[in-house]
């Protein structure tokens, strides 16, 4: 995706993210709610991730929000809230949003 920004393009990512650790498969974690029966695998990424692909393209980091969609520490542990609430980067977080510049 970085490869097709022209300078000074923006991309917008959101995905599942907890600040410090990296899941593989947050779904075959042992407080997942739900997910176990899925085809398909549900990454948690983390800093060092984010960093790491900003390294490897060249891009930088222009915004990043933060949001809760559990109760429990990982995406799909504990209560789903619903709706979903945008919270501090220091609060409980599942989901981050990010805008990259190249």
């Amino acid at each position: 995706m970085a490869k097709l920004l022209k300078p000074e393009g923006i991309l917008i990512l959101s995905f599942r993210y907890n600040e410090r650790q990296y899941i593989p498969n947050v779904y075959k974690g042992p407080g997942s709610g739900y997910g176990r029966a899925e085809p398909y695998i549900r990454q948690v990424f983390n800093r060092e991730c984010i960093e790491s692909w900003l390294r490897a393209t060249g891009l930088y980091s222009v915004e990043q929000r933060y949001f809760r969609g559990f109760s429990g520490d990982f995406w799909a542990f504990g209560q789903r809230t619903l709706p979903g609430e945008e919270v501090g980067k220091h609060d409980l977080h599942h989901l981050t949003g990010l805008i990259l510049r190249k």
